[in-house]
C-alpha cells in the first residue's frame, strides 16, 4: 500500500486510550509526529541520523545485541560506563529527550502507544529508553530496577510504519483468530558446539554467528550452514511453553522434526500461536543471501524446497491464521538491512502476509534463563489481561524485578535480559 494514510482516517483508527509516535531522523534533524484520536503534534530535533544512529548503536551494545564495535570503542565505553552488568542510562535518557520528551505531554493518559522508527531507530526496541534522569550506579541491579523506563510509562507496539496499523485494522483480521493451539518449530541439529543463549555485547566473549557462504544455486551451503552452534536452550524453551496448554494442543518441531519440508506440510492454519526458536539471520548476515531468515535442520544435501534456511520468500508462501507469532531469534525485529528499510525485518513483514496478526520479536538473543517466563507471560495471560501489549510489559516488569538471577556481575534487571522481544502489529 504505497500511499500515505491520510491524518483523519489514521486518527479514526484510534482509541481514546492510544496514541502514535513516528520518528523520521534525516541528515538534518529528526522530525518527530505525535498523533492521538483528537490531536496531533510536530517537532524536529536537532539530532541528525548520524547523532541517532551512533547513540542506538551504543544502546544496543551494553544491552547484548551483535554490534560490532572496534576494540577502541568497546574500551572507551566501558571506561565511560564501568564494571561488569552495566548499561548506558545516560544515554537512554539523552535519546528520549532528544526525542520524545517534546512530544510526551501529547500522551497524557494515554495506556497504548505505537511506535514507528525510521533508519536507526528501526533496530532499536524502546522500552529500553530512560524517561527521567537515572539515579544510582549503571551496574547496580538496585538502580536498574528503580530506573523509570519508558516500558514502564506505556504498552509499547511496534509498527513498520503507520500504514501496517490502518491494513491490519481495516482487514478485520481480529476477527478471524484460530481456535488452534501451540506449535514450536526450533533446536535445529546443527554440528557446532552447543551454547547457551547469553548476552553478547558488552559483557560477550564470542558469537555464536557466521557469514556462511551461498552456492552458485542460490541455496544455502549446507555443510557450512549445519556448523553453526546448536542451541538446546530452545528445545527446552519451547517445550516449557507447550506444557502450559492442554493435552493435545500443542505440538513440537525440534530436531530433526525441524526441517523446510516439514513446516510445510502441516497445516499451519490450525495454529493460534506459532513459535520458532532458532537462529535468526538477516539479509547479508549470510554471505551472498539477500533475505533474512530462520536456521532449521538442513538436509544431507540442498534441493528445491529445502537448504535448511526458511528465507523471507519461504514465510511468503505459508498460510497463516495466528494471534501469535513468536520469533525467539536474535535480529528477528531489526531492520533488514535494505535501502531505505524501515522498522521491520522482511522476514517479520513476510510473516504479516503469510496470515499472522502479532509479531513477538527479538533484537537480540534471549536468554535461556529467562525466555520461558517472557514468552509464557506475554501469550497466555489472564482473562483480566487481554492487550498483548500489557501483558508484554508485565512479562518484561516481573524478569526485571527478580533477584532469583543476580549474580556478582550480571543481573536479570539489566535491559539484556528482559528487553529483548517487541511486539509488532496490533495489541488486540
Amino acid at each position: 500500500q504505497p500511499d500515505a494514510v491520510s491524518l483523519a482516517s489514521f486518527q479514526a483508527l484510534l482509541a481514546p486510550d492510544e496514541a502514535a509516535l513516528m520518528i523520521v531522523p534525516s541528515g538534518d534533524g529528526t522530525h518527530i509526529f505525535a498523533v492521538t484520536k483528537t490531536s496531533v503534534a510536530w517537532h524536529r530535533s536537532d539530532w541528525g541520523e548520524d547523532r541517532v544512529a551512533a547513540a542506538t548503536r551504543r544502546l544496543l551494545w551494553f544491552a547484548g545485541a551483535d554490534v560490532e564495535v572496534s576494540l577502541f570503542e568497546a574500551t572507551e565505553w566501558k571506561e565511560q560506563v564501568p564494571g561488569l552488568g552495566a548499561f548506558d542510562r545516560t544515554t537512554a535518557h539523552d535519546l528520549y529527550q532528544a526525542l520524545i520528551a517534546p512530544v510526551a505531554p501529547l500522551f497524557a493518559g494515554k495506556r497504548h502507544l505505537f511506535v514507528a522508527g525510521a533508519g536507526p531507530l528501526a533496530k532499536l526496541p524502546f522500552s529500553i529508553l530512560v524517561s527521567a534522569p537515572p539515579t544510582g550506579s549503571d551496574n547496580d541491579p538496585a538502580a536498574l530496577r528503580a530506573t523509570r523506563w519508558f516500558a514502564d510509562d506505556f504498552a509499547l507496539i511496534h509498527l513498520p510504519a503507520l500504514q501496517s496499523l490502518a491494513a491490519l485494522r481495516n482487514s478485520g483480521a481480529e476477527t478471524n483468530a484460530a481456535t488452534g493451539g501451540f506449535l514450536g518449530i526450533g533446536d535445529p541439529i546443527l554440528d557446532g558446539v552447543p551454547q547457551r543463549r547469553v548476552r553478547r555485547g558488552a559483557d560477550a566473549a564470542g558469537d555464536a554467528l557466521a557469514d556462511w557462504p551461498i552456492a552458485d544455486n542460490g541455496m544455502v551451503d549446507v555443510a557450512r550452514l549445519r556448523r553453526m552452534a546448536r542451541l538446546p536452550g530452545t528445545a527446552a524453551e519451547l517445550s516449557q511453553v507447550a506444557a502450559r496448554f492442554p493435552l493435545g494442543q500443542a505440538r513440537l518441531m525440534t530436531g530433526s522434526a525441524a526441517t523446510e519440508p516439514a513446516v510445510r506440510a502441516d497445516d499451519l492454519s490450525r495454529y493460534g500461536i506459532i513459535a520458532f526458536a532458532t537462529h535468526g539471520l538477516m539479509a547479508g548476515e549470510v554471505a551472498g543471501a539477500r533475505e533474512a531468515g530462520l536456521v532449521l535442520t538442513p538436509p544431507a544435501t540442498a534441493r528445491d524446497g529445502d537448504d535448511g534456511y526458511l528465507s523471507v520468500s519461504d514465510v511468503s508462501g505459508l498460510t497463516l491464521n495466528a494471534d501469535w507469532i513468536i520469533l525467539s531469534a536474535c535480529n528477528s525485529a531489526a531492520d533488514d538491512g535494505s535501502a531505505g528499510a524501515v522498522g521491520l525485518s522482511g522476514l517479520a513483514r513476510a510473516f504479516f502476509y503469510a496470515g499472522g496478526r502479532a509479531l513477538l520479536a527479538s533484537h537480540w538473543p534471549v536468554l535461556d534463563d529467562v525466555a520461558v517466563d517472557l514468552v509464557v507471560g506475554t501469550v497466555t495471560p489472564d482473562t483480566a489481561t487481554p492487550s498483548k501489549a500489557v501483558a508484554l510489559q508485565r512479562a518484561m516488569k516481573a524478569v526485571r524485578d527478580s533477584t532469583t538471577l543476580d549474580t556478582s556481575g550480571d543481573s536479570s534487571a539489566h535491559p539484556a535480559a528482559w528487553a529483548p522481544f517487541v511486539l509488532i502489529g496490533d495489541w488486540r
